[in-house]
């Protein structure tokens, strides 16, 4: 009975963690500053690979908020910082992955847009800086 008991709650437990998705968001110093779990049922699942979506990615880079979408990109590259003020100074740096720097632009508000149509498909590397903090991240060209 016990061994039937312990069994069918370790089967619940991994039904349950197959609908979750967990999320982390890291700062600079490598420490976790925020968890997000989101739950979806099987039917959530099937309609959402149905729907086209736009995937980002985000992370807290001196204490705002950076969200990059659509990654992978065709087109244009979308960097939205939430709290961007007019004493933040930012700028980005596209290089290829053999380290060439490709691009360097400023940062100006909330949302900045860089288009890479002129750039092949591939793997890029992106580097964000905001107030003197690095962030690095990988970009994929359609």
């Amino acid at each position: 009975m016990l061994k039937t008991t312990t069994l069918f709650f370790l089967l619940m437990i991994c039904v349950t963690v197959k609908g979750q998705n967990l999320s982390f968001a890291y700062d600079a110093s490598g420490n976790r500053v925020e968890r997000s779990i989101i739950f979806r049922s099987t039917e959530d699942a099937s309609a959402q690979v149905s729907q086209p979506t736009t995937s980002y990615v985000e992370e807290i880079l001196s204490e705002r908020q950076i969200r990059l979408y659509p990654n992978p990109v065709e087109e244009v590259l979308t960097i939205n910082i939430l709290g961007f003020d007019t004493h933040t100074q930012g700028e980005f740096i596209l290089y290829d992955l053999s380290g060439k720097m490709l691009a360097k632009q400023y940062i100006e508000g909330e949302s900045s847009h860089f288009n890479m149509n002129r750039y092949p498909k591939g793997n890029y590397v992106l580097k964000i800086i905001l107030n003197e903090q690095e962030s690095v991240w990988k970009i994929i060209k359609k």
